[in-house]
């Protein structure tokens, strides 16, 4: 997080980091391991925040630059610990007399997108307040968290529905195939972030009105598809991802981590439209909603996918804002701040798309087991910019996910005239 105008103070930041631990029970959850190899969650002892000062005023910004990017990938690959508490971590970066950084180092595990910028807000309210002069303590509550009546809920849910459904929805399906090195060694992932234009972005809106779908259905469908032409199948699954926040009440807006990632499977054939690979889209989103909870090893156990292969081996997530954008709509201060969320998932594809004036892609992928994954976001991407002149009549055939360039290269192709032999082989 740029935080210009200011000098931050690390005390006074890292007492409202300490209030903010102790307020929200969630940020102390464990994860250890139980009784045959299970795993649970309690809740640890808070402790004070310390943020790490450092001071970077006296270098020139290019130096900055470079050694920011250096702290961002070691701190990355110092990971988290998620047996200790607290198990996340805040640096401060003093760059001048009236500018900052902030970084927040967390694993996914303790908290999920729609709890970011709510508590981003908070901390910096807590922070105004102690600056003020505010000597108010604060304790801890006793009474169990929205969280931990989501989680005491999941673990007394039967399963049972969720499972048959799933085994009906992927019978036959044996795991994908041409989109992995199986026999690469996973490494840590490369990021890209596009945009459409905004006459593009409008004219996904228009299409899924058109088609009586969410353009969240527009791009797991547009993922769906180039998913399927990349790797020359007509049946394919991919994970998308859930805010599962619907179980006990008020969680809509509660700390914690409620998401889950369910399979969607997307069965192609060259006579479809696109407003019938919406529907479909749509249909399973919907019908999949009621067993979002069900786990993905119990959904395993029921299919074909041999033991070398995954379920799905990529995932999509939408949202309707990115994290800049939600805490810029704040208003005052925050209106000058930017904040930037780098994330990295554990299949070897993540797709976040974030609504907005342009949409925004951000295309996540292991370049050792997919070595061609900055052509398959360039796709992504082109498929989507396709959209801007097609309806739900399309015929999906007539929509490409190749670039100019490539169709100019299959065009160039096509002419070239391969001569017969002049004589006859001998065999």
């Amino acid at each position: 997080m740029d935080v210009p105008n200011e000098r931050l103070d690390a005390d006074a930041m890292g007492r409202a980091w300490s209030e903010l631990l102790m307020t929200h029970p969630e940020l102390r959850s464990v994860v250890e391991t139980a009784n045959e190899g299970r795993h649970m969650q309690r809740m640890g002892q808070a402790e004070p925040i310390a943020p790490v000062l450092f001071d970077w005023s006296k270098y020139d910004p290019s130096i900055v630059s470079d050694k920011f990017a250096t702290f961002l990938a070691d701190e990355r690959n110092a990971g988290v610990g998620a047996k200790q508490c607290p198990n996340f971590r805040v640096a401060i970066f003093v760059l001048g007399p009236d500018q900052s950084k902030l970084v927040w180092t967390f694993p996914h595990h303790l908290l999920d997108g729609r709890c970011f910028a709510a508590l981003l807000e908070e901390v910096f309210q807590r922070y105004r307040r102690i600056l003020d002069g505010d000597q108010t303590k604060v304790s801890s509550s006793a009474a169990p968290s929205v969280f931990e009546q989501h989680c005491r809920q999941l673990a007394d849910m039967s399963h049972s529905d969720g499972i048959a459904y799933y085994s009906s929805a992927l019978a036959g399906w044996e795991g994908s195939d041409g989109l992995l090195r199986h026999d690469a060694e996973a490494s840590r992932k490369t990021f890209t972030t596009r945009y459409l234009s905004k006459d593009q972005s409008l004219a996904l809106h228009r299409l899924a009105d058109q088609a009586d779908v969410s353009l969240s259905t527009v791009i797991l469908a547009a993922w769906g598809v180039v998913l399927a032409r990349s790797t020359g199948q007509e049946d394919v699954v991919f994970g998308s991802i859930r805010n599962g926040r619907h179980l006990v009440s008020g969680s809509k807006n509660a700390v914690g981590c409620f998401i889950t990632t369910v399979p969607m499977r997307l069965k192609l054939n060259p006579g479809l439209t696109l407003g019938d690979v919406l529907k479909q889209v749509r249909a399973d989103q919907i019908s999949s909603r009621a067993h979002e909870h069900t786990p993905l090893t119990e959904i395993r156990k029921q299919l074909d996918v041999p033991p070398t292969r995954q379920i799905f081996e990529s995932v999509v997530m939408f949202d309707n804002a990115t994290l800049d954008a939600q805490l810029k709509a704040l208003g005052a201060d925050w209106a000058d701040r930017d904040v930037e969320l780098l994330e990295e998932g554990d299949t070897p594809i993540t797709v976040a798309a974030y609504s907005g004036p342009q949409l925004r892609i951000d295309f996540e992928f292991d370049p050792a087991q997919v070595p061609g994954g900055d052509r398959l976001g360039a796709q992504l991407i082109q498929f989507l910019a396709a959209l801007e002149t097609a309806e739900p009549e399309t015929q999906m055939a007539m929509i490409s996910f190749l670039s100019s360039d490539e169709m100019s290269t299959m065009y160039d192709l096509s002419l070239i005239h391969i001569s017969e032999p002049t004589r006859q082989a001998e065999i």
